[in-house]
C-alpha cells in the first residue's frame, strides 16, 4: 500500500478490510472511498505535471530563441 502512494493514515483506515497478503482488499465502503480519493488526487497531480512540462518546454524554447538572438 505504501508503494502505491497511500499515506499511513489511509492504510490505517483500510487495514480492517485487508484479508490476505495479496493486492485485493475486501470492498468495504471506506476502502473504495479512500482509494478513489487518492486516485483523484494523483490524477490532479498528473495534470499539474503535464502543465508543468508544457510550460517548461515553452520556457526552454524561449530561452533558446533568446540565445540565438544574442549570437546573431
Amino acid at each position: 500500500m505504501l508503494a502505491a502512494g497511500l499515506t499511513t493514515d489511509a492504510i490505517r483506515e483500510m487495514l480492517p478490510c485487508a484479508t490476505d497478503s495479496g493486492p485485493g482488499i475486501e470492498p468495504c465502503p471506506e476502502v473504495l472511498r479512500t482509494m478513489t480519493e487518492h486516485l483523484e488526487r494523483m490524477d490532479a497531480d498528473i495534470a499539474d505535471l503535464r502543465r508543468r512540462t508544457a510550460l517548461a518546454a515553452f520556457r526552454d524554447a524561449t530561452e533558446a530563441r533568446q540565445r540565438r538572438a544574442r549570437v546573431h
